[in-house]
């Protein structure tokens, strides 16, 4: 997720584990806490997945878990992830970046993602 973010602004970004339920982000606009919800509600699992899907639901939960705290982040300082094509914002979802226009389209897989297909600009919702 640092990665993408790098290459969509070609600024310095951090994204480092402070603690087991924690990470620090720091970037050109600011740094601070990204706080975690170590749970993870097993309960909402489909029944009868096998071991490996198990695993897959688990690095989804948590990529979306970070995608949401650094998009967080960004709405601290005063900006916003959108998607280039439609100027919508960037949300995470299994796994991938995806639009939140009425398109609601998948723009790239986490760690993917690239300058033609989302930018980080001034919100206007600050």
């Amino acid at each position: 997720m640092r990665d993408d973010l790098r290459r969509v602004t070609s600024r310095r970004w951090s994204l480092e584990r402070a603690r087991p339920d924690g990470w620090l982000l720091t970037s050109p606009y600011g740094s601070g806490a990204l706080q975690l919800d170590p749970a993870v509600d097993e309960e909402a699992l489909p029944p009868g997945i096998g071991a490996e899907e198990v695993q897959q639901e688990f690095v989804d939960e948590a990529l979306q878990h970070v995608g949401d705290r650094v998009v967080d982040a960004l709405a601290d300082h005063g900006m916003a992830l959108r998607c280039r094509a439609h100027a919508a914002p960037l949300t995470v979802c299994a796994g991938r970046w995806v639009c939140d226009s009425r398109a609601a389209h998948d723009v790239a897989d986490v760690g993917s993602l690239r300058r033609g297909h989302a930018e980080v600009i001034a919100s206007s919702d600050s």
